[in-house]
């Protein structure tokens, strides 16, 4: 069984099923084989991984840690990886040899008198190389990096000139800079802005009809956040126009676009409609004057203008009109509608174009800037990487770059596989390829990838599961001797009944092929544990007020009849207004909270942890940063301990942040405000009597935020801040672990214009401060819930409309159109079904990710929705 267990699950295990899932784990240890490994959820993937990594040095003498690469989705599991192996060699390193052996041959499928040198002094060995030079474990964003910034004279430091101007060429044709900084996404949201403004001051005026376009029919806001979203999403324009690049491959889209709407000129299209001279005598006697296209319209369709009336005429009218006016009324209603869908179609078009050419412009400057300031951000590491990769045999750089990769590299790792997008597959696929056609040192070459279909929930990102399934085809093509294709079933993780649940809801035709794609039928989940108890309820759906965010709705969050409810005023203005017209969705989370809080309260034992249900054993995962921000505010007015929710950093290290923030500029009287409220409880009324003193603090206070900053000044190192700071407030040290290691590295290696404080604080805006284990329940959505694990596991949100088009944006593979609404054009009609069964996919998968999170206890909740189908009601009775 995977060694990463807690004991008490241990003592639930049914040997036999370990021994087969033990089976299926060591068929992908095979160090002289490629693999390519299928895993469900709790599987032990990562255990795997790791074990995969101790058998390729122990079974190769000539092998070091540093000739392992291993490429990882995200950061945490890059970071899980890299502490796993030096406790497993420790751990292995610990044994009696004839327990070594054992455990060897159990676990890892290796005879310890066969292996090429004895495995105790090996280990040993490894226990010194694996922390003097680790194997390379990082994402591929991280990898692309680290090879970029290592490419002659690219650091700027100790290069000669020659050196220097090869490196500034190798770059320029990059587009990056010599000695380039990483923006990370506040940086780039920041920088976006910038640019934006600028080109707004300085309007070109060919583009003045394009913004005119789009802020007349978006509207201020919704034009910025599209325009940042599509910048974001340049990586798809990209994969649309090819080689052909933009000056060329926008107006052929754009060609392209027109010609599949098929609409006619302009001067047919605006035409006025108008009825027929004969027919409008015929109305003007029938009481209906039809003078303007407007009036000749409503006439003969609804206001909505998406479909025709079922009758024009009432019955006398038809009497009094004659025989024939109905029917002629009809047909050319039907024209008419025609023409108004042809009108939102050529309407789609002029904003698809306004937005393209204007987020051209938007990424044009913004490329500038970032040259300009010597930046490169996450899309131009893979784009640089891809390119000196693809043109390893023609420019002296890329060539020199796979010369050091082949000398060092021998195996390849690669997890998540199903996470990719086009350009990160193109380059594992390069590599791998690359890897295994080499030659330079001696021993096996292999590759190992691992990833779960079911699982590949980033589809916004430009992930596929099909680069996994292509990844397979390319092992069979490349690896000798061929690869072993691996499936791992087993959990290690879930209960029985859990197990029940996936299988019920997805083990059907058309839910396994959704998730599956050409991988189905259904692989059977099944558990090591199953005499583990496990519990799963599904509550009934709960009904409220007949709009879900009726109370939402209410303005400023009043109630109805504009008073101020006697109760809390410190409610969330949702809150607030539901007193009087409380949703459906209030409600269900008011019971969420109030049941957790009475499980807490029984001290309900987990089994896999053999202890009371503590506060950390908690993972509600949920759609919405809404519903984790509503959720949070509830359960902390319960008195429950929240560590985080929507990914974010406990509420308690914001208010330090802020604290530092105000302390480094005393002019930030944001932070300062936030400080104030969040460690002094300050009211409203306080921080209005605080700005009419100018913000001034009390100097002679011992206490609160004006104590500690009058006692304390920005050039204290932050590491001593922070921990003072958590003395002061008597506030728990757990989840400022993060921070206080950020805090040690800026006063390492601070930035000599800002200061040791500053150049934490310029981190902290740059980014996201990893968010502890522990330290309360935790609110995350499904994207951040992935690869996590808790004893229990609420889903209160599964109610949603699976294949509901949020998008504004729909995207084929040679078009993307500005979305209008059904019924406009066959092209349109064509990218909602697309758009839509891709969302039910999302969402199925979604759900799968979900359920699978739970160890012995999951919650499945959720509330009514008018005219909605969601995913729990989809499925199966389980």
């Amino acid at each position: 069984m995977s060694i990463h267990q807690p004991p008490q699950a241990l003592a639930f295990a049914d040997a036999a099923l370990v021994a087969t899932a033990t089976k299926a784990q060591t068929e992908a240890l095979a160090p002289t084989h490629s693999v390519w490994v299928a895993a469900n959820a709790g599987t032990g993937k990562t255990t795997v991984l790791t074990q995969r990594l101790v058998v390729l040095l122990l079974t190769d003498p000539t092998l070091e840690p540093r000739h392992l690469l291993a490429l990882t989705f995200t950061r945490a599991a890059a970071a899980e990886m890299a502490v796993r192996l030096p406790k497993l060699l420790d751990k292995l390193a610990a044994l009696p040899e004839a327990d070594l052996a054992q455990e060897l041959a159990q676990k890892y499928g290796l005879l310890a008198h066969k292996l090429p040198t004895p495995p105790m002094p090996r280990l040993q060995l490894l226990q010194g190389l694996v922390r003097q030079q680790p194997p390379l474990i990082t994402t591929l964003h991280g990898f692309a990096q680290q090879l970029l910034m290592a490419l002659p004279g690219a650091s700027g430091a100790g290069a000669n000139a020659a050196t220097s101007a090869n490196a500034a060429a190798n770059a320029a044709g990059l587009g990056l800079q010599e000695g380039f900084v990483l923006l990370e996404e506040y940086g780039q949201n920041t920088l976006l802005q910038q640019v934006q403004n600028q080109l707004l001051t300085n309007l070109p005026p060919h583009l003045a009809p394009h913004l005119n376009t789009l802020l007349d029919d978006m509207g201020e806001q919704a034009w910025a956040d599209l325009t940042r979203t599509i910048i974001k999403a340049w990586w798809r324009l990209a994969e649309i126009l090819g080689t052909a690049g933009l000056a060329v491959g926008l107006p052929a889209l754009l060609n392209r676009l027109a010609s599949q709407l098929n609409l006619p000129t302009d001067g047919v299209l605006y035409a006025p409609l108008q009825p027929p001279a004969a027919l409008q005598k015929t109305l003007v006697s029938l009481g209906k004057p039809c003078v303007t296209e407007a009036e000749w319209l409503l006439v003969l369709l609804p206001k909505t203008m998406q479909s025709v009336r079922k009758s024009i005429l009432t019955k006398a009218q038809q009497k009094q009109g004659g025989a024939g006016v109905e029917g002629a009324l009809q047909a050319l209603a039907q024209e008419a509608l025609q023409r108004v869908q042809q009108r939102r179609a050529k309407c789609g078009l002029r904003l698809t174009e306004a937005l393209l050419v204007w987020a051209a412009h938007v990424q044009a400057a913004y490329t500038q800037a970032k040259q300009q300031q010597g930046l490169a951000d996450f899309a131009d590491l893979l784009v640089g990487l891809e390119h000196l990769l693809a043109n390893a045999e023609t420019e002296a750089a890329g060539a020199w770059l796979w010369h050091r990769l082949d000398r060092r590299f021998r195996h390849l790792v690669v997890d998540e596989a199903q996470d990719n997008n086009a350009a990160q597959a193109r380059i594992i696929a390069w590599l791998a390829q690359q890897l295994l056609a080499g030659e330079v040192g001696s021993g096996p070459r292999t590759v190992l990838a691992v990833g779960d279909v079911k699982q590949s929930i980033y589809r916004f990102q430009g992930a596929q599961p099909a680069w996994f399934l292509a990844l397979r085809t390319l092992l069979n093509d490349w690896a000798t001797p061929k690869p072993i294709i691996a499936d791992l079933t087993y959990t290690f993780r879930n209960g029985q009944a859990v197990m029940d649940v996936v299988n019920s809801v997805f083990d059907t035709p058309e839910h396994a092929a959704t998730l599956q794609g050409e991988m189905a039928p259904w692989p059977t989940h099944n558990t090591v544990v199953p005499a583990r108890p496990c519990r799963v309820e599904v509550w009934p759906l709960v009904t409220g007020a007949d709009d879900e965010e009726a109370a939402a709705d209410t303005p400023n969050g009043d109630t109805p009849n504009g008073e101020e409810p006697a109760t809390n005023r410190w409610l969330l203005a949702p809150e607030r207004a539901a007193q009087a017209m409380p949703s459906a969705k209030l409600v269900c989370l008011q019971q969420v909270a109030s049941w957790l809080v009475a499980q807490h309260a029984a001290g309900v034992v987990m089994p896999s942890t053999g202890k009371p249900l503590g506060w950390d054993d908690v993972l509600i995962v949920v759609q919405k940063n809404e519903t984790a921000r509503l959720l949070a505010a509830l359960l902390r007015r319960a008195g429950v301990p929240v560590a985080a929710s929507q990914g974010q950093v406990p509420v308690s290290v914001q208010d330090v942040v802020a604290l530092l923030r105000a302390l480094f500029n005393p002019t930030d009287t944001v932070a300062l405000a936030q400080a104030c409220k969040g460690l002094d409880g300050a009211t409203d009324a306080d921080l209005l009597a605080l700005a009419a003193r100018g913000w001034a603090l009390d100097a002679a206070a011992n206490t609160g935020v004006a104590g500690f900053i009058g006692h304390h000044t920005a050039l204290v190192a932050p590491a001593v801040l922070v921990q003072r700071a958590l003395g002061w407030w008597g506030l728990a040290a757990a989840p400022f672990m993060p921070l206080l290691a950020w805090a040690e590295a800026a006063a390492a290696t601070p930035n000599p214009r800002l200061g040791a404080l500053g150049t934490l604080l310029d981190r902290l805006e740059r980014e996201d401060l990893p968010v502890v284990a522990g330290g309360g329940v935790r609110i995350l959505t499904v994207h951040r819930a992935k690869g996590l694990e808790a004893p229990l596991v609420i889903l209160p949100e599964t109610t949603p409309k699976l294949d509901e088009v949020k998008e504004t944006l729909l995207w084929a593979d040679d078009v993307v159109l500005y979305k209008q609404g059904k019924n406009i054009s066959s092209l349109e009609d064509t990218l909602l079904a697309k758009t839509a069964a891709e969302r039910r996919a999302d969402n199925l998968r979604g759900l799968y990710v979900g359920l699978t999170r739970a160890a012995d206890w999951l919650v499945i909740a959720g509330w009514a929705r008018r005219g909605a189908a969601g995913a729990v009601a989809d499925a199966e009775p389980v």
